[in-house]
Formats: C-alpha cells, sequence, structure tokens
C-alpha cells in the first residue's frame, strides 16, 4: 500500500479542486467569455480521472 500523497489519482483530484476554487473566483464570466476552453479543461480532467482509475494497482493507506 502506498501513501495517500503519493497518488496520482489524489494529486489529480487535489488539482481539479484547485482549478474549481479558481473558477468561483474568477466567477461565470470567464466561463461565458471561453465555452470552448472550459469545456476542454472538464473533458481533460474527466479522461484523466478515468484513465488513472482504470491504470491503479495500489490501494492506498
Amino acid at each position: 500500500m502506498k501513501k495517500w500523497y503519493k497518488s496520482r489519482m489524489i494529486i489529480v483530484n487535489m488539482l481539479t479542486l484547485a482549478i474549481s476554487v479558481l473558477g468561483v473566483f474568477a466567477g461565470t464570466d470567464w466561463i461565458m467569455a471561453n465555452p470552448v476552453v472550459a469545456a476542454n479543461i472538464v473533458s481533460v480532467i474527466g479522461a484523466l480521472n478515468v484513465y488513472l482509475r482504470l491504470n491503479t494497482s495500489k490501494a492506498i493507506k
């Protein structure tokens, strides 16, 4: 078993949380001005999470 902070899945999800918090502070104006970029960010994060989940071999403590 590995430590939780060595999990790529948790690291990606923490980065996702940070991006979400930045989005809250930036407000919906940025998202409305850049819908394609916002959609691409969400798509990449989703695909990365699926990839990491399918390639996880060790449990965390």
